[in-house]
C-alpha cells in the first residue's frame, strides 16, 4: 500500500465496480452488502488488515454504479418504448457525430406528450440516440426540439461472440433508439444546455467546418478523428491501414488528445504562475 497507493486505490474501485453490476437492482443484497462491509470496517479494517481508504474507494464504485445504472421510477423513458409513434421534446445533450450518409444526436428527452384529444407533456427522464439520414442536420448543441419518433428498444446481437451491442448502449447512457429520414419534421422549440459547453462545441464545430473546406474527403476525415475525435467519415480501408500500421489509436479520443489538453492547461498554468505577485509565490 505503501509503494504503489494509486494502484491499490484503482483497484479496490474496480472492484467496487464489478460488484455493483454483479448485484444491480438488488436493494435487499445491497442492504445486506452494505451491512456486511460496515462490519468489517469495524472488526477487520480497524487491526489494519485492509486500509480504510481502500474500504472508501470499494464503496464508491459499488455505489456509483449502483446509483448510475438505476432507473429513475415514473419518470423513467423505458416505458415507452416500443409503443408506436409518440410526440415528444427532446434537448440536444452532445455535439452532432457525423456519419457518411447520417447524423448522430445524443438526446436528453424532456417529456412526452399524452393521446390526444387533450395532449399534455407529462416529464420524463432519460436518454437516446436519434439517428438521422440526412447530412444537413443544421441543429446544434442545447437546440430543444420537438419531434414525432418511434422511440426502440436496443437490440442485442444474436450471434454468438459477437460484440454486446445493447450492454454496450446502456452503458453509455442510451435508454433507446430512434430514427429519422431527415431533419425537416424537426422543430426547434427553445434552447437549453450549458453556456460553457455550448461555446466549446461551437469551436469544434468551427474547426469541423474549416477542415472539410480546406481538405480533401479522406484527408479530412483522418484530421477529424485525430483533432476532435469524430471518426465517422472513416471507411474500411483507411480503418484497416492503421490497424496494420499500429497506430489505431490515433484515430479515437486517447492519450493523444489527452496530451493536447494536458498541454494547453500547462501553458495556461505556467503563464497564470509567472503573472501572480512575488507574495503570493
Amino acid at each position: 500500500m505503501r509503494e504503489k497507493p494509486l494502484f491499490a486505490l484503482a483497484l479496490a474501485l474496480l472492484s467496487g465496480l464489478i460488484f455493483g453490476e454483479a448485484f444491480l437492482f438488488f436493494p435487499i443484497t445491497l442492504s445486506c452488502f452494505t451491512l456486511i462491509l460496515l462490519l468489517l470496517e469495524a472488526w477487520v479494517f480497524r487491526s489494519r488488515l485492509i486500509p480504510l481508504g481502500l474500504f472508501f474507494a470499494w464503496a464508491l464504485g459499488f455505489l456509483l454504479h449502483q446509483f448510475g445504472a438505476s432507473p429513475q421510477a415514473h419518470k423513467d423513458l423505458k416505458k415507452y418504448l416500443d409503443q408506436g409513434k409518440i410526440t415528444v421534446i427532446a434537448e440536444i445533450a452532445a455535439p452532432l457525430r457525423h456519419g457518411k450518409k447520417h447524423v448522430s444526436l445524443r438526446m436528453k428527452i424532456l417529456s412526452i406528450a399524452s393521446e390526444p384529444p387533450v395532449a399534455k407533456f407529462t416529464p420524463v427522464s432519460g436518454f437516446f440516440q436519434l439517428l438521422i439520414w440526412d447530412k444537413n442536420v443544421g441543429f446544434e448543441y442545447g437546440d430543444r426540439l420537438e419531434m414525432q419518433i418511434k422511440l426502440r428498444t436496443v437490440k442485442q446481437y444474436k450471434n454468438p461472440g459477437s460484440f454486446l451491442y445493447a450492454d454496450y448502449q446502456k452503458r453509455i447512457g442510451w435508454h433507446a433508439t430512434a430514427s429519422l429520414s431527415d431533419a425537416t419534421s424537426l422543430k426547434k422549440v427553445g434552447e437549453g444546455g450549458n453556456p460553457l459547453l455550448k461555446k466549446i462545441y461551437g469551436w469544434r464545430e468551427d474547426i469541423r467546418k474549416k477542415i472539410i473546406r480546406a481538405v480533401d474527403s479522406r484527408t479530412a476525415a483522418i484530421l477529424l478523428a485525430m483533432i476532435i475525435g469524430e471518426s465517422g467519415g472513416l471507411d474500411d480501408e483507411m480503418r484497416g491501414n492503421f490497424i496494420a500500421a499500429g497506430i489505431a489509436h490515433l484515430l479515437a479520443v486517447s492519450g493523444t488528445h489527452l496530451a493536447f489538453i494536458a498541454l494547453f492547461v500547462f501553458f495556461c498554468a505556467r503563464t497564470l504562475i509567472l503573472y501572480l505577485p512575488e507574495t503570493l509565490l
